[in-house]
């Protein structure tokens, strides 16, 4: 049986700069796709306006606004950020997975709203991430 050779389309939301440009390098030797984004507001229009993303990537403390500058991370960001995802699946009747990959170890439990996010450590588990996807 021959591989599937279809591409996956993802949305990053990190707001490191460095990170999301080599993410998205290291991710196309795996048939991912990554748009990347520093913040919630640009990336949920984004998923509004692309129905070929199948998947999102979250980092734990990142913009909410896109007009925010470095310092200015949003700690509730995991707590808009699902809830706004979950709202654009519901109106556009799509399935639209995610996970928490980030550094910050306190957020590998995070349960919002009946949703348990899957939480990996970034940089330490790109292979995983890519597999899980």
């Amino acid at each position: 049986m021959a591989k599937d050779k279809r591409q996956i389309e993802v949305l990053l939301i990190d707001d490191e700069d460095n990170f999301r440009s080599s993410f998205i390098l290291d991710a196309k030797s795996h048939r991912i796709l990554i748009k990347g984004y520093n913040n919630l507001e640009s990336a949920l229009e984004c998923l509004e306006e692309n129905k070929k993303i199948k998947f999102v990537i979250l980092d734990a403390k990142c913009f909410v606004n896109e007009n925010q500058k470095t310092g200015e991370e949003d700690v509730e960001f995991l707590m808009y950020a699902p809830r706004a995802i979950e709202k654009i699946q519901q109106q556009q009747n799509r399935l639209i997975p995610m996970c928490i990959y980030t550094g910050y170890s306190e957020y590998s439990r995070i349960s919002i709203k009946d949703l348990v996010l899957k939480y990996l450590e970034k940089g330490l588990q790109p292979d995983k991430l890519f597999h899980f996807i």
